[in-house]
């Protein structure tokens, strides 16, 4: 069982105040309101990992679109390798993971020859932080819900190409990323705005473009560049039509600090 090791610090740590914080996130004003019923086909999300403070509300609009869809055998999660813990580009979890909602079981699918590597989600948070979410919007099939968690690293785009199509294709997709750090506390002072740098990239993922993405991503600081190339292309393998960018908004919102920024982005893939 993988324990939380950021709960306390990046979301609540009770079940019931954790509940509260979450539906907070939906019905803030930069929320989208509650889930509606199951209605719609998704093949996955992009959705921001900081503090539910500063993301919560950018994420929940990915997870209101989750709440919303066809419930799937399993969620694959691709997250961030913050560590630095693993050196593999792809890194599997066949954990369960535990959370003060309680325990989320994992599908253990098995993906080519990639092998389990605990090292590379102990401490990682990009993952972890999804879940809360997750269990959230899942309450109506919460015995059903199946994660397969992998983090992503360092990869190029032969391998995505030739890694995607190895992927569940009954699965559902949350990518696991934050945009643009900016600021001196992030070393990342370019003269163009945060959001004009965000936007480009959102509009190469809106476009699938998966290897100019990672062209114009290389020298910027969007934390989950390689898991959102790689899940691009799995959501062309998979005959995804359309990438929709559900919201948008920067730390500063949040915090009114100009000079030190995260960007956050909510996309879903149709």
């Amino acid at each position: 069982m993988r324990i939380p090791i950021v709960n306390g610090q990046f979301y609540k740590n009770s079940f019931e105040e954790l509940e509260k914080e979450i539906r907070e996130c939906f019905l803030s004003r930069l929320g989208p309101g509650l889930p509606g019923k199951r209605t719609k086909k998704i093949f996955g999300v992009i959705a921001p990992h900081a503090g539910y403070s500063y993301s919560g509300p950018c994420a929940a609009h990915a997870y209101k679109e989750i709440g919303e869809a066809q419930f799937p055998r399993a969620y694959a999660i691709l997250g961030v390798n913050h560590t630095g813990y693993s050196g593999k580009r792809l890194a599997l979890s066949y954990d369960d993971w535990q959370t003060p909602f309680g325990a989320v079981l994992n599908s253990k699918d098995k993906i080519s020859n990639l092998k389990e590597d605990r090292k590379a989600h102990a401490f990682e948070h990009s993952i972890e932080v999804q879940l809360p979410f997750l269990q959230f919007v899942s309450k109506d099939n919460l015995k059903k819900l199946r994660v397969l968690p992998l983090t992503v690293s360092d990869i190029d785009y032969g391998y995505c190409r030739e890694m995607a199509k190895e992927f569940p294709r009954d699965a559902v997709y949350i990518i696991s990323s934050d945009f643009s750090h900016y600021g001196h506390l992030y070393n990342y002072t370019p003269s163009e705005k945060i959001e004009k740098i965000d936007s480009e990239a959102i509009k190469l993922i809106k476009g699938f473009k998966v290897k100019e993405f990672l062209d114009y991503a290389k020298d910027k600081t969007i934390c989950g560049m390689y898991g959102i190339a790689l899940g691009m292309e799995i959501m062309k393998n998979l005959g995804a039509e359309r990438a929709r960018l559900l919201k948008y908004y920067d730390s500063s919102e949040i915090t009114n600090d100009k000079e030190n920024k995260v960007g956050y982005a909510s996309i879903v893939f149709e």
